[in-house]
């Protein structure tokens, strides 16, 4: 094992892109689920609420893994 690298921190996960919208308190009530929780969706609810605020989105990494060593 002369040849592994070492890590100070390895963070295995599953590899998922967020995207981050601003939106008013209006727009997070009419959604299914409550303010602070995920809710799994499909990919055309997905589609459809990034069509709405389209260009409007940032893009970050995510994941539980990236999350809390980005954090």
């Amino acid at each position: 094992m002369e040849n592994c690298k070492k890590y100070e921190i390895l963070g295995i996960g599953a590899p998922i892109i967020d995207h981050i919208i601003r939106v008013d308190e209006a727009y997070v009530r009419s959604l299914e689920g409550g303010k602070g929780g995920m809710v799994l969706i499909d990919y055309e609810t997905m589609n459809g609420i990034l069509c709405n605020f389209h260009g409007k989105s940032a893009l970050t990494i995510g994941g539980s893994a990236a999350n809390t060593i980005k954090g």
